[in-house]
């Protein structure tokens, strides 16, 4: 079933491959971009940037993670996603990583020109004014709910022109039900609560 096999994605992050450079749609990395989930994000991130991206970005940005239709979609699974490393050989569980990754390549659709290294996604949201309300259904959510928030949380931080590392919405959608969820999840909580503290203590002392 998907439910048991989306459960199973946090291991795939662990183990990538040697990249490659043989597809079309392949941006050159950003130097220092090393390897891992991270470089992978970036790449996706700067080939997306790419002035001739535009109907790609379009495309995956209305992305549905349980509709494969999408020809944008299946490039960059391949060039990126399956070159790094992060697919299962094939079967049921290949396919819930498929699920997972669409609503990763939507996210990064929607934040494509303002993902940054290192600006921590719950830093993000405390900066965008994300009510906490949002953050604890993001943080409670599993499996397909997951996949909706990501999307709905990706398409509030674009309206607001925040800044924010896409990788941490992989984490987050690959961390779903294994054993670093809690972790991801605490991170990003965590990120979120000190800059909002910062930000009322700035308020204070003005």
């Amino acid at each position: 079933s998907q439910t048991s096999t989306y459960r199973r994605n946090p291991t795939l992050v662990e183990t990538p491959r040697m990249d490659t450079t043989n597809s079309a749609v392949r941006a050159e990395a950003p130097v220092g971009a090393g390897t891992g989930l991270p470089a992978t994000i970036n790449r996706i991130a700067a080939a997306l940037r790419h002035a001739g991206a535009a109907g790609d970005r379009a495309s995956l940005r209305r992305l549905q993670p349980n509709d494969p239709s999408s020809p944008a979609y299946w490039r960059f699974l391949d060039a990126y996603v399956e070159d790094a490393g992060f697919l299962p050989a094939g079967g049921e569980r290949r396919h819930d990583v498929e699920v997972c990754w669409a609503a990763i390549l939507a996210a990064i659709a929607q934040l494509a020109e303002l993902h940054r290294p290192g600006r921590a996604l719950g830093d993000a949201l405390a900066a965008a004014d994300f009510a906490e309300l949002r953050l604890v259904r993001l943080l409670r959510a599993r499996e397909h709910a997951l996949l909706e928030n990501v999307r709905l949380t990706a398409r509030f931080l674009a309206a607001k022109g925040e800044y924010v590392d896409c990788t941490d919405f992989a984490r987050l959608v690959l961390s779903s039900g294994g054993r670093n969820e809690e972790t991801v999840r605490r991170d990003i909580a965590r990120a979120f609560y000190a800059s909002k503290n910062n930000k009322q203590a700035k308020r204070e002392d003005s």
